[in-house]
């Protein structure tokens, strides 16, 4: 009530990919998980108060490639490793090689896929207050890559993701379940990407 009475109209928030995380690489996504249907439970309170949700969707861009730390942690999943001749994961030992170790193509696949899940998911469990995703709120850059390196693999991801979405239907104009995307929105002296 204190942010309606605030005006404040829409809602950012953390979604981490361990909510709906199976384990299971066969059937990655369980959108039945308990902290699944809490969530869907917050959206349908805040709509009581008038308030739009927008979750972000891999909020740290770093996550899909170190881990993150303590709070910044998407499931591992989401960061496949390229594999060596005997299909054991190449190691990383230098910070800004660790980027070339991760199939891309495959971790975009699969980003794509939990974006639309998700997009599904809030739905099909009658969240009706839904307004869109954020992507890679903090994209952050790499000093040990190439200018521009970390910036492409970041576009190439979220272009997976929307062409997706775009798949499922979320992305026609005019249509009830639209859903609008929000690029990285952090710009810093610290952060040049």
């Amino acid at each position: 009530s204190r942010l309606r009475d605030s005006g404040f109209k829409i809602l950012r928030t953390i979604f981490w990919s361990d909510w709906m995380w199976t384990g299971d690489t066969n059937n990655p996504w369980d959108t039945e998980s308990q902290t699944m249907l809490d969530f869907y439970a917050w959206c349908k309170k805040v709509e009581e108060y008038g308030l739009k949700v927008a979750p972000i969707m891999m909020w740290n861009y770093p996550g899909l490639f170190y881990g993150g730390n303590d709070y910044l942690v998407e499931v591992d999943y989401l960061i496949p490793k390229k594999l060596d001749e005997n299909g054991n994961p190449i190691l990383a030992y230098d910070f800004g090689q660790y980027h070339d170790l991760v199939d891309h193509e495959l971790q975009n696949e699969r980003c794509a896929d939990f974006v639309a899940t998700t997009a599904k998911a809030l739905y099909d469990h009658g969240v009706t207050n839904f307004f869109g995703f954020f992507f890679g709120t903090e994209p952050k850059e790499d000093g040990g890559l190439a200018t521009g390196a970390f910036a492409k693999w970041q576009v190439d991801t979220f272009v997976a993701c929307e062409q997706a979405l775009r798949d499922a239907g979320f992305r026609n104009k005019g249509s009830d379940n639209y859903i609008t995307l929000i690029g990285p929105n952090q710009s810093s002296p610290n952060h040049p990407a």
